[in-house]
């Protein structure tokens, strides 16, 4: 999984900076040409990632990134305000953009229908639901393009979370409906919309997780 959420965030820091080339920003940028410090980029002290005061030398729309994918998290409610026309492509494209810079064998089932929904969780007719489907020996790249919607969504401003496609696979009736493409299976279900739910997290110290080989 490790490799999985490296592969993700490269995808993501790729995927953001052809936005920013495009003249498109991340929600809530930091002030042009203002230094940013740990505290500068977070939404207050209750969101502090580290709860150190380390400088992030980057600034602006980099810094932003930093913050998004550092203050991350699974969103478990949802609101009833519609998604914005065109954030569920950039989703998806930011899946498309494999680490490896291969062509993912990823696809990918946006679920509309109102009894499909129903049977792969309870969110609202507001939020979007995808389903991530790859062959069975690439659940390496099905990680990937998860984390990376995962994140992407956050970084325009939206709630993410990650359900397990377990259901899906033990039920071919289901997989028929969903249109699942031969050879392919479920491996993760998906849901974006807007929340108003704000990070809280306390990650590790990076030296209890990290050695070096010298």
């Amino acid at each position: 999984m490790k490799k999985s959420t490296a592969a993700g965030i490269l995808a993501l820091t790729l995927s953001l900076l052809l936005l920013s080339a495009c003249g498109t920003q991340p929600s809530n940028p930091a002030e042009p040409g203002t230094p940013s410090t740990a505290t500068d980029i977070s939404s207050g002290e209750a969101n502090r990632v580290d709860g150190n005061d380390d400088v992030v030398t980057s600034t602006d729309a980099s810094a932003q990134t930093a913050y998004q994918i550092l203050n991350a998290f699974p969103a478990t409610s949802f609101t009833n305000e519609a998604i914005p026309d065109g954030y569920l492509d950039l989703i998806l494209k930011a899946a498309l953009n494999t680490a490896d810079g291969s062509t993912s064998p990823c696809r990918f089932v946006v679920v509309k229908d109102p009894e499909l929904r129903a049977q792969l969780c309870d969110a609202n007719d507001l939020c979007e639901i995808v389903v991530v489907t790859a062959p069975a020996d690439q659940g390496f790249a099905a990680g990937s393009a998860a984390q990376s919607m995962y994140l992407m969504a956050q970084a325009l401003g939206l709630g993410s979370s990650e359900l397990s496609a377990d259901a899906i696979r033990a039920d071919a009736a289901l997989q028929t409906e969903l249109g699942i493409a031969a050879g392919h299976q479920a491996a993760a279900i998906l849901i974006f919309g807007h929340t108003t739910e704000t990070p809280n997290l306390q990650l590790p110290d990076v030296s209890e997780f990290t050695s070096y080989a010298s």
